[in-house]
């Protein structure tokens, strides 16, 4: 079927990119978070626009030219790497509801913490203890060294989550 003929669907995010948003929707959700600065902001974005009672629609018919790596290519790749996970936890911090978030975020921690050179046992110990309000390991938890050149501020990541939770219309 060629792309022009197929019908819009339902996705959970556009790429910032390529996203058209109505301005009162944008600023009723929160707009782009400002902590984010480069990274999974269109997700985010998309994920409390979707919590919040919208949709975001994909569009086969749309075409949108990009030229794409401004932000990454000024940055060194470590500073690339660490925004990549930061905000991908922060995400996941912010957007799930308590179920998930209690049993998805200390693996997602865990494996952010590999990544970032910690050893594998690792996972193995990231059993949720409870900190700053979140399901994570405790402060002595092995892993947070590794995490450190995140600079993860997890009470406010806790307001930012209380805030979009607030907001849900709709379950996960």
């Amino acid at each position: 079927v060629p792309r022009r003929a197929q019908p819009s669907r339902r996705t959970l995010f556009a790429s910032g990119a390529a996203m058209l948003v109505h301005r009162a929707t944008f600023l009723a959700v929160g707009g782009f978070d400002p902590d984010y600065f480069a990274y999974y902001e269109d997700v985010d974005l998309g994920w409390r626009l979707w919590l919040a009672g919208h949709e975001v629609r994909h569009v086969p018919a749309a075409v949108v030219r990009h030229r794409g790596g401004g932000t990454a290519g000024r940055l060194p790749a470590d500073r690339r790497r660490c925004l990549h996970e930061r905000n991908a936890l922060a995400t996941v911090v912010k957007c799930y509801d308590d179920a998930n978030l209690r049993r998805l975020l200390p693996a997602a921690v865990a494996l952010a913490a590999v990544r970032a050179g910690a050893r594998p046992e690792v996972i193995e110990t990231a059993s949720p203890a409870g900190r700053d309000g979140l399901p994570l390991p405790g402060a002595a938890w092995p892993g947070w060294a590794a995490l450190e050149p995140l600079e993860l501020d997890l009470p406010a990541l806790a307001r930012a989550r209380r805030t979009v939770q607030t907001a849900r219309r709709r379950p996960d």
